[in-house]
Parts: C-alpha cells; structure tokens; sequence
C-alpha cells in the first residue's frame, strides 16, 4: 500500500496488479517544446459552412523572447485532399495574440482542412472542420381570424417564423396548405338537438 501523511493525518491506498487504470487510452507522453516556443491555435466556433470566413487565432508563449513582436507569423491552409488553399501573415501580434480571415468560397469542399502556422523555424498544426451543416430548426407562429365567412372572397393569414435562437428567419420560401373539413356544430345544453342540415353535402378538400 502507499500512505500519503501529513501532520496527524494520514490516507492509505491500497496497491494490486491488475488493478491500476489503463494509461493505453490515454495521450501520457506530454507535449514537447520546440525551440522554447509554445503556440496554441483556436477558431471562433468549432465548424464553418463553405463560404464562410476563417477566423483563426493563434497565441505564441516565447517566454525566452528569442522572438521579435515585428517578427512575421504565417499561417497555411489545406483542403481535406492535401491540396494548398491559402497562406496569410501577421507582422505584428498583441500580447502575442495573431489574429487571421481566411475567406472561403460556397463550392470548397467539406472535410477537415488543416492549418499551419509556422513562427520561428517552429511549426504549428489545428484541424479545421468545414461542413455543411444543417439550419437550426424554426419556430412558425399562424394566426388567422378566428371565423370565417362563406361569402368571403379572402381571408387575411399572418405567418411569422424564427430559429429557435432567437433570430429572425427572414426571406424564407413558405409554402402554405388550407383543409377544409365538416365537423358537427354543438352548443352547451342544446345536445339533444341537431343543428347542421342532412341534406347538405359537404366535401372535404385542400388549397
């Protein structure tokens, strides 16, 4: 067993082979230091859509200060077939901080890309995921009037729509269906009573 103690206190932990978790799951090697750099590279959200702007940031940690603040950082960016797209550089960081806008095209392809960003002969690597990802679903309010009337040529119907995030969902193609179908007229306390006429027909029908 191991006993960690300390003071008056003390804490046994029982040790068995077999018994010990599996570090082969795991990533335990650590990350090595190049060259005394360390850089860490991040998106502002975790996928794009074809056609939209990269917004990458890298941050350097050069605590040696081998590295200029007007020394130029590049980044590289490559489609999912290894193919070389765009290539953008920063001369000029704040606090460390560079930041890049890659602008990409609505036909790109879909995949994980990845990006590069080399710094004083040291090389850094992000996995960047574009993807066609589907809208958020929408919330669809209807309101028409509460009667309407036979003899009525039209009938106003507001239909307004939002993502469930709260936006606006404008300029959408809607497409509309009205159902008309009988149903039998009750009032409260006339049950015994038939008000809709049997010698009318009725058929049940779509707009």
């Amino acid at each position: 067993m191991a006993v960690a103690s300390r003071e008056e206190q003390k804490t046994y932990l029982k040790l068995v082979d077999g018994e010990e978790l599996s570090m082969s799951r795991f990533d335990t090697g650590g990350k090595s230091i190049e060259k005394g750099l360390k850089g860490f590279i991040y998106g502002e959200r975790g996928v794009w859509r074809p056609g939209d702007t990269l917004h990458v940031t890298f941050i350097l940690e050069d605590r040696e200060k081998r590295i200029p603040d007007t020394h130029p950082v590049s980044l590289e960016l490559y489609t999912p077939q290894g193919q070389f797209y765009a290539r953008q550089i920063a001369s000029k960081g704040v606090n460390g901080f560079y930041t890049f806008n890659i602008e990409t095209h609505d036909n790109d392809p879909t995949g994980v890309w990845n990006s590069y960003v080399k710094v004083g002969g040291t090389s850094f690597h992000k996995p960047l995921r574009i993807e066609t990802v589907k809208p958020n679903r929408l919330k669809i309010q209807v309101k028409a009037p509460e009667r309407l009337e036979a003899s009525a040529q039209e009938a106003t119907i507001t239909l307004s729509s939002s993502w469930l995030t709260g936006a606006t969902a404008s300029n959408l193609k809607t497409d509309m269906e009205l159902s008309l179908h009988r149903v039998n007229t009750q009032f409260s306390g006339y049950s015994n009573y038939t008000f809709n006429d049997p010698a009318s027909k009725f058929e049940s029908s779509k707009e």
